[in-house]
């Protein structure tokens, strides 16, 4: 905290599981939305340094693998389908975010969605 006293900035990771929350992964919901409320709160608590965080939804990442297995094609064109772009985001799509949340010294106490529209849908 001292070497950042003067300003900085903190991305957390949230995820569409805030909104769209899924049976059996409650967890996973709580934990989502208390990274996106703190990033609100600590906005406030540790200005001037700026607190932001990412929602992805579904993003193709090596994570899926052992999840999925061999449904991962189907499971990720089925979650396609219902998306608003008709695709899953891509990791480089989430990091883009990171990066202007990081280098937006006007943004702060901020959830950037990253979900393809997951969460209207």
């Amino acid at each position: 905290m001292p070497r950042m006293a003067r300003g900085g900035s903190i991305t957390l990771t949230g995820g569409v599981s805030t909104t769209r929350p899924a049976p059996g992964a409650f967890i996973s919901a709580l934990g989502t939305a208390a990274a996106e409320q703190m990033a609100r709160a600590l906005s406030l608590e540790l200005a001037p340094i700026r607190v932001n965080a990412v929602s992805p939804g579904f993003t193709d990442t090596p994570m899926w693998d052992p999840i999925l297995g061999a449904a991962k094609e189907a499971t990720f064109a089925a979650v396609s389908k219902k998306l608003p772009i008709e695709r899953i985001a891509a990791a480089e799509e989430v990091a883009e975010a990171v990066l202007f949340l990081m280098s937006n010294a006007a943004i702060t106490g901020e959830v950037v969605h990253v979900d393809g529209g997951g969460r209207l849908v």
